[in-house]
């Protein structure tokens, strides 16, 4: 029998240690085709991490082994797998001893927390002065890569790197332009010793040996200095789209602030209407004809009667209530746009199991500027698909609008409403901000109000979730449609539920994918723009803390294996959770470097002129053939741009 303390982790660092071990174990298998690990190394795994939480008392410590914990109960899910067994997420044993004198020596400040405070605190400073003695190399900078996820580090990681580069391109000029002067004297006392009666010719030969490694130093110089200089225009351009940014998103704050208290005003103007306690005919024009609005929203939805209303209230909102009516399902909606980006991203193709389930075999369902693929076994969606442009982006009115069913589907695929049961609350997977863009659908903003929330007032589109489950999802996705790569424009999201095997209508998690594309000012000319993607996980449990949003990442590989999803492969290699597979050509340039300090041969020559022609501002010659992962050398982690 294995004694319980002995079959556990010692502190958070080993626990961590062991995950990232049988993660590498897991992908080299996967890579030689072995497949993934046997299930039963999983759940003894998940065993030993639980057990381990009678040896961690600080919060920061538990939440990191519940994330380890979340992250195997999630691989369990995968269909490939075949695992039919419980797949209950583990929870962590109490702490043996909450007094900090108690705790296993190291877990009151680890070594991987007091790195990372230290380096939040250089980034920061880098930030505000960006002095170049705050820059990392060497060792801290290779340590400091695992904390690439967090914003300000992954910055200034990314400033690090490009500072070593460039000072090792210096290198190699300092090198290439010493070899040179050794050349041309060399080359000048060799002319001399056979020319030594003509002094005037050898003076000339000598003299037109300096003038070219003059012209080669020039030459150096200029194109440093261009290279700053476009270096200096790509940092100036983006501080700008910064600022730009920073203004539309306060404006848009304002916006949406000034819209809130002008819903209330207006909406307290139409209850005195209502009452009789305040005559229409006494407002001035603007205000009584939205006051009339208001109240054809009210009639429209069956909250309001008119045969309580003054008569002369009710003569005017006859006209208007009758243009109020309808319904958006009534439209030829388009839905969810795979050009949408400017490269094709296509809704994610299904599993057999998740075909199976799915409602008209995978059929999606339109809505205004997003589209749902229904889990018809579930009455909830396996997926939303939502096209979000920041630049269109509108501020309506409140319409109070209540939450039906969706005319089109049968009665079968409505949710029960038991499931909010027990203190859950609605979660929307599709909130009416990511589709309050673009052209109205109606030139009244009452109306067009009314009819994006018709889309996303849906039983379908509420998901049934703990009350701080409910606030982390809300939060995130505010974050995400604000700083997910900042200098997109338009970004596609997509949304979903993971559940656990059985009949549970309520979800274990929820997940967010956020799609977008590279700024074109860090794309050499002529190369299409690469994704930028990410994917989050946010569990469905009361005890959901609001953390930063890069703790709660996960990648989109396992999102679609536990959901059965296949996401489009470049959105896949381009996830910020895993290391660049999707690599620009500069990015090739920068692994190729290293070939400069190696003898001289044909590959180094052709690799000069690329690097010559690229500063230079040249298009980049297409590759003969894809460089082979096998030959590659290790890529440098995700860097936020």
């Amino acid at each position: 029998m294995r004694n319980g303390a002995a079959d556990r982790f010692e502190n958070v660092l080993d626990l961590q240690t062991a995950h990232l071990a049988l993660m590498q174990r897991q992908q080299d298998r996967r890579s030689a085709g072995g497949g993934l690990l046997p299930q039963e190394e999983i759940t003894d795994f998940l065993a030993r991490v639980a057990r381990t939480g009678a040896v961690l008392s600080t919060p920061a410590d538990r939440r990191i082994a519940q994330r380890v914990l979340d992250y195997w109960t999630a691989d369990l899910l995968d269909t490939a797998r075949g695992y039919s067994g419980p797949v209950a997420t583990e929870t962590l044993l109490a702490c043996e001893a909450e007094d900090s004198d108690a705790r296993p020596a190291g877990l009151a400040e680890g070594h991987g927390s007091r790195e990372y405070i230290r380096l939040a605190a250089q980034a920061r400073q880098w930030r505000d002065t960006r002095s170049h003695g705050y820059l990392l190399s060497g060792k801290a900078l290779r340590s400091a890569e695992r904390f690439s996820r967090d914003p300000e580090i992954a910055d200034l990681i990314a400033a690090s790197l490009a500072e070593e580069q460039r000072e090792a391109r210096r290198a190699r000029r300092r090198k290439r332009i010493a070899a040179g002067l050794t050349l041309a004297l060399v080359a000048a006392v060799a002319m001399a010793g056979i020319f030594f009666l003509k002094v005037e010719t050898a003076t000339h030969e000598a003299a037109e040996a300096a003038g070219e490694k003059g012209a080669l130093a020039r030459d150096v110089v200029f194109l440093g200095d261009e290279e700053r200089l476009r270096a200096q225009e790509r940092q100036v351009a983006l501080e700008n789209a910064n600022v730009e940014r920073r203004i539309a998103q306060e404006h848009m704050d304002a916006l949406s602030e000034r819209q809130s208290r002008l819903d209330a005003a207006q909406g307290a103007l139409a209850d005195l209407v209502t009452a009789e306690r305040l005559p229409l005919a006494g407002l001035p024009d603007g205000v009584a004809e939205d006051v009339l609005r208001i109240l054809a929203l009210r009639q429209a939805e069956g909250r309001l009667d008119p045969s309580v209303l003054a008569p002369d209230v009710a003569a005017a909102l006859a006209p208007v209530a009758a243009d109020m009516e309808g319904s958006v399902f009534a439209l030829d909606l388009k839905g969810y746009d795979p050009l949408f980006l400017g490269r094709s991203l296509p809704l994610p193709a299904l599993d057999r199991a998740a075909q199976a389930a799915a409602f008209r075999g995978g059929e999606a369902v339109p809505y205004v500027h997003f589209s749902f693929l229904y889990n018809q076994a579930r009455r909830a969606p396996l997926v939303a698909a939502v096209n979000f442009d920041r630049a269109a982006r509108q501020v309506l009115p409140a319409t109070g609008t209540p939450i039906e069913p969706d005319p089109r589907l049968p009665p079968e695929l409505r949710p029960d409403p038991s499931r909010f049961e027990g203190g859950l609350v609605a979660a929307d997977y599709v909130d009416r901000t990511m589709i309050s863009w673009g052209e109205p659908l109606a030139a009244d903003p009452f109306r067009t109000a009314r009819m994006l929330d018709q889309s996303v007032q849906l039983h379908l589109n509420k998901a049934p979730v703990h009350p701080a489950a409910a606030a982390v999802w809300t939060g995130l996705t505010r974050w995400i449609r604000e700083q997910h790569n900042r200098s997109a424009t338009r970004v596609t999201f997509f949304t979903g539920p993971i559940f656990q095997p059985g009949e549970s209508a309520v979800p274990a998690s929820l997940w967010l994918i956020a799609v977008s594309l590279r700024d074109p000012v860090w794309v050499p000319a002529g190369q299409e723009q690469p994704f930028v993607a990410e994917a989050f996980l946010i569990p469905n449990r009361p005890d959901t803390l609001m953390e930063e949003p890069w703790k709660l990442a996960m990648t989109i590989e396992g999102i679609g294996r536990a959901t059965g999803l296949r996401f489009l492969d470049e959105i896949v290699r381009a996830d910020r959770g895993r290391t660049i597979v999707n690599a620009t050509e500069g990015d090739r340039l920068a692994d190729r470097a290293g070939a400069l300090n190696n003898p001289p041969s044909e590959d180094q020559t052709a690799l000069m002129a690329e690097l010559a022609l690229a500063l230079q501002g040249g298009r980049l010659p297409a590759r003969s053939r894809p460089r082979s992962s096998a030959n590659s050398p290790a890529c440098s982690p995700v860097r936020r741009t």
